[in-house]
């Protein structure tokens, strides 16, 4: 198994995916209390941050997969469904993408939020 620098500092995808929630629940709780004047810098970070939440929870279900490919080892037919469950699964989130992310975390008006950044770069996003 592969060694990483940050190995042993607590910090797994579990964590990240955790921190990643409880900032992006902080902006959105700011955007509904700000100003017409900050709301347009505030949507920016909020999309930011939403972005980054499902780039961690993508990367935290393949972490998954790939342990439970290593566990298998063997082919046999409900493990390889599972399998494939999981990576559906993940397909599905991407497809999904940061709107769903939004709507999850309570953002009534979706649109301006993703209006905030040029399409062509959110595209672009995505693991």
């Amino acid at each position: 198994m592969a060694q990483w620098i940050g190995q042993f500092s607590g910090r797994t995808h579990e964590s990240r995916v955790a921190d990643a929630e409880t900032t992006l629940r902080h902006a959105i709780d700011s955007m509904s209390k700000a100003g017409p004047d900050t709301v347009g810098h505030i949507r920016n970070n909020v999309l930011d941050l939403a972005e980054k939440l499902l780039s961690a929870r993508v990367r935290q279900r393949k972490a998954r997969l790939s342990q439970q490919r290593e566990r298998l080892g063997t082919e046999s037919e409900p493990e390889v469904q599972s399998l494939a469950t999981m990576e559906r699964s993940i397909a599905e989130m991407q497809r999904l993408g940061v709107a769903a992310i939004l709507k999850e975390f309570g953002v009534r008006e979706v649109e301006p939020v993703l209006s905030s950044r040029p399409a062509a770069l959110l595209e672009c996003s995505g693991d």
